[in-house]
């Protein structure tokens, strides 16, 4: 009992850390992209505005377009081998499907990949159309992250989607399990004499108060299922 409080401190520190640490790289890759795009954009001041705006409507447009391709044909692709009752049992509705197809925002990944892309060849000569992949891809994270970004909760609310509680009812399973786990373990140690019987009491009280109301949401939220 001892050993798994400092366990679960340590795995809760670490998750804290990981989440630090992947918005600061975001938030380096974005300032990176930020200080290379205007040097970007003036190394393509040889082309057309007009025709840099076709490319990064285009680019934009295919790689949403692909995301609806692939969500609303795939299903059709695994129903052909996979015709098992809980493949079937798992399926979604056309509007969840819409949802998801709609959420393909693009961001550190794309111009992490963009980024990568060496200055010069093994030859010496500069990368061919490296400036042009950099801006394709700003228009890219620009276009799904303010066009689709800003208009999925409207998309979500015109849809109707809402959540089916299916997690919060395992969060609820899950803690029910713990605390009448702890309860169990709490009353092996009670027969220990190296254990406190004020110590048993003080930590038993509220475990058992939280297994109790975990029990009764548990029992209420099966009633409105």
């Amino acid at each position: 009992m001892g050993r798994a409080w400092p366990e679960c401190g340590t795995r809760l520190q670490g998750f804290f850390v990981w989440e630090m640490l992947d918005f600061v790289i975001n938030a380096t890759l974005f300032v990176l992209v930020g200080l290379e795009l205007r040097e970007v954009v003036n190394q393509l001041g040889t082309w057309p505005p007009a025709r840099l705006a076709v490319y990064a409507v285009a680019i934009s447009a295919t790689a949403i377009a692909v995301r609806f391709v692939w969500l609303f044909t795939v299903r059709y692709v695994i129903r052909a081998p996979d015709r098992r009752p809980i493949r079937r049992a798992r399926r979604v509705g056309w509007r969840p499907r819409l949802a998801i197809a709609w959420s393909g925002m693009r961001g550190s990944v794309s111009l992490a990949a963009a980024l990568a892309l060496p200055l010069t060849t093994h030859s010496g000569e500069r990368f061919p159309d490296r400036n042009m992949i950099i801006f394709l891809t700003f228009a890219v994270i620009f276009a799904t992250r303010g066009v689709q970004g800003l208009t999925l909760p409207a998309l979500i609310r015109r849809l109707g989607v809402a959540r089916d509680g299916s997690e919060d009812t395992a969060e609820i399973r899950a803690r029910l399990m713990a605390t009448k786990a702890a309860l169990a373990h709490l009353d092996e140690l009670e027969h220990e004499d190296s254990t406190r019987e004020d110590t048993i009491k003080r930590m038993g009280a509220p475990t058992s108060t939280a297994s109790a109301a975990y029990d009764a949401r548990g029992q209420d939220r099966g009633r409105r299922v």
